[in-house]
């Protein structure tokens, strides 16, 4: 059995966010001049419901526009940390959109914003992304799958938000990163 979302928000299937009291701060960093806050907003959105899937809540700690506080100038160890960054850093491959080790992921906007575009927005792609990374945050030495959230490749249809493509979750994806949720809350709660 699958775990299914459309990018839309609507869900079919298990319902394991339902049944879960894992939640994961996730530190928002922005060094990409211009990006709307509200922007960024929407894609977390879109990318918290993609990681409900598994049935994890993702708790945004926004560091974009409160950078200067104690809480984001010295992320607790271990806590997700994602980066928006306006160029792909130098070594990354020619095709990534972005990147994730350990407790970090960086988002690259130049690649991005090469993905938008037709009834896809930026906010829509950038959550599909940021959630992609946040998955392989959560699935520690895990290869990409052939579908789904976590497959290597995208296609323009895959970013359609009206598309019937849907985004999903494996069950046993969802049970290892709700495996990693617990074991990194164990440090925090």
């Amino acid at each position: 059995m699958a775990i299914v979302v459309c990018l839309t928000g609507a869900t079919v299937g298990a319902s394991a966010a339902g049944r879960s009291k894992l939640e994961l701060p996730v530190f928002v960093y922005s060094h990409v001049p211009g990006l709307a806050l509200g922007t960024i907003e929407h894609a977390e959105n879109k990318a918290a419901g993609l990681i409900l899937l598994a049935g994890i809540k993702l708790l945004w700690v926004d560091c974009v526009s409160a950078a200067d506080t104690a809480e984001c100038q010295e992320p607790p160890v271990g806590a997700l940390v994602v980066r928006l960054c306006p160029r792909a850093l130098p070594a990354a491959s020619h095709d990534a959109v972005g990147a994730a080790v350990e407790s970090r992921a960086w988002i690259y906007y130049d690649r991005l914003r090469a993905m938008e575009g037709g009834p896809r927005s930026l906010s829509v792609v950038l959550g599909l992304v940021m959630a992609h990374e946040i998955g392989h945050l959560l699935l520690p030495g895990e290869p990409h799958a052939n579908s789904g959230l976590m497959k290597a490749t995208v296609t323009p249809h895959d970013l359609d938000a009206g598309s019937t493509a849907c985004k999903y979750l494996s069950k046993r994806t969802a049970a290892l990163m709700r495996r990693e949720a617990r074991r990194r809350m164990g440090g925090w709660y």
